[in-house]
Order: structure tokens, then sequence, then C-alpha cells
């Protein structure tokens, strides 16, 4: 119950009307500052370097407390003529949503932004520059083979609880529901300790890829998913990069479970798996992952691109468009 309060608090600290409201007041019409709408704060974590860096401007962030009241924030400003639609950013997750969105707002092409930060590419950078393994080094690549198998292993392991959660999300949308899973609280115990001190294996996942075992031990409340959208689900996400499709946070807890097993193993002093002892700094938590970890996230082309088209100065970007009309 308490817990249900906490959660329609902070809807209210952070819905459309709230931010809305809050950049009725801090909008000004002649200064170049940019205006960010976000689902929540901790979206700026990953957003906010990328935007000073690429458009090469100051901004006042907006937190709107979910991806609904982003797109309610946005039809709020954008019936007013009076607001600039080129100096306002939009940003939410795609999550397992296919619905085209306006080009005025960036949906992330991975299913959220967690997904950035769990890439190859990404560990290929933060092997790089916090453990300082150089891409020459046979153990570099010792690094990356444990990753690409311990990841894979891990997505056929949470393919079900995917699935199911997909078609959770499916059942809302077509029936309209506004239901809350709290699936971080429910699975909670299932994601702590992903890797297991071996550096080769993962903890137990069953519960999870057991439909019957989720909806009557777990997720009791919810409606129950029928066996031909579960397969329908589970046949797509086979055919999809999975650690851009699957859950955000499922994902980003993988990686810092990996990389909590190898500080571990790689910075002993006599080191199972590695030829010789390496030092690492960082302290990898889940909790901070998203500011801490930011620098190695995978920046997309097409956030590039969008966020670009916010680099002309306002005043001259007018201009031009009144003498193209």
């Amino acid at each position: 119950m308490a817990e249900q309060l906490i959660d329609i608090l902070r809807e209210e600290s952070e819905s459309e009307h709230v931010a809305f409201t809050e950049f009725a007041l801090l909008y000004k019409k002649d200064e170049d500052i940019l205006y960010c709408f976000f689902e929540g704060n901790e979206c700026k974590k990953y957003y906010a370097l990328r935007i000073k860096y690429i458009t090469e401007k100051l901004f006042y962030d907006f937190s709107c407390g979910g991806k609904e009241s982003v797109l309610k924030a946005y039809n709020l400003i954008t019936a007013k003529k009076e607001y600039e639609i080129n100096r306002i950013l939009f940003f939410i997750d795609r999550d397992f949503d296919q619905t085209h969105i306006s080009k005025d707002i960036y949906m992330t092409p991975y299913y959220s932004i967690e997904n950035f930060y769990t890439s190859v590419e990404a560990l290929i950078e933060i092997l790089k520059n916090e453990f300082n393994l150089k891409e020459e080094n046979p153990d570099f690549m010792t690094a990356i083979d444990l990753y690409k198998k311990l990841q894979s292993e891990f997505h056929k392991r949470t393919l079900i609880i995917n699935s199911w959660l997909a078609s959770q999300h499916d059942i809302r949308k077509d029936k309209g529901i506004k239901t809350h899973l709290n699936i971080d609280q429910y699975l909670e115990k299932y994601f702590k300790r992903i890797v297991n001190e071996d550096l080769n294996s993962l903890s137990d996942f069953s519960d999870l890829n057991d439909v019957d075992f989720i909806e009557n031990n777990i997720f009791i409340n919810s409606p129950k998913v029928a066996k031909q959208s579960l397969n329908r689900k589970i046949g797509i996400f086979k055919k999809s990069v999975t650690q851009k499709a699957f859950r955000g946070k499922f994902e980003l807890r993988f990686l810092v479970s990996f990389l909590n097993r190898l500080k571990d193993e790689i910075c002993k002093k006599k080191p199972n798996l590695f030829t010789k002892k390496y030092k690492c700094n960082l302290r990898f938590e889940y909790i901070n992952a998203l500011s801490v970890l930011t620098q190695y996230a995978e920046t997309t082309t097409c956030l590039t691109k969008y966020l670009k088209g916010f680099k002309t100065n306002t005043k001259k970007h007018n201009q031009t468009l009144l003498a193209d009309s």
C-alpha cells in the first residue's frame, strides 16, 4: 500500500501538467535555449551529455513521469501557437511499441535508453578505458567472448518473460487498460545476481520460463496471455536483435552483473580466466549505471540527426522558414 502511494505521489509530481506549467513559466521567446521533455529524471543521465555536445546549447529539462505523459505534454504545447516547436525536444522510449511517432519526438530505435549501454561496442569502450585493456591483448578478446556467450545465454533464458511482458503491453493497448505490473518489484530477486562467480554461467531463471508460474505466482492479478499471442511474440523476438528489443532494465542489470564479476576475476592476484591481473577503480552499481557509464553508451545515428535539427540558431531558422514560405 505504501509503495502504491509513493507511485501515485511520484506521478502527481511528474505529470504532463506539472511539466507544462514549469515549462510555461520558464519559456522565453527571444532566448536561444532548448526545452527538453523526458519520461523521467533518469533519462537525463543519458541525453544531457549528447544534447549539450551536439546542439551546443543550454537547455531546461522537464520530467513528465512516463511515456504517455510526454506525448500529452507534446499535445498541450503544439496546441498553442506561441511556442516555437523548433526549440522544444521530446524524448520517449520505444518499449514494446511499434506505433509511428511524430518527427518532432525522438523515440529510441531500441526498447529503451538502457539498451544503448549494453552493446558489445559499449563494452569495448568500458574495457579500454576502465580496465585499461588493449584491443590487441588476448585478454581483451577473452572478456568480449565471455560477454557475448553469457549475453546470448541470458537472452535465451529471458525470452519467455520478455515475450509475456510484450503480450501484456498489447493487452493493455488493445483494451485500454492502465495497469502497472510493478515489474522491477516482483522480479527483483531474479536479476540481483545474474552472472555467477565463475564468470562462465548464469543464475537460475527457470521460474521465468514457466508461463503458469509467472501468471499464478508472480503477476497474480495480471490478465492471462493466450498461448497463440505468446508464441507470436516469441517468433518475432527470435528474428530480432534481442539486445535491442528486450526490456532495457533487464539488459542493464545483466551488464552491471557481468562487469562486477569481471572485476572480481580480472583484478585478483592470480586470475583463472586471464593471463594477468588488471586494475579497475570504478564501482559498478545498477542504481547509478546510467550516469557513471553514459560516456560509453551508444549514440545512434537517428539521435544525432534529431539533435542536429536543433543546432541551428532559432532566429535564423525562423527567418529561413519565412523566406521559404
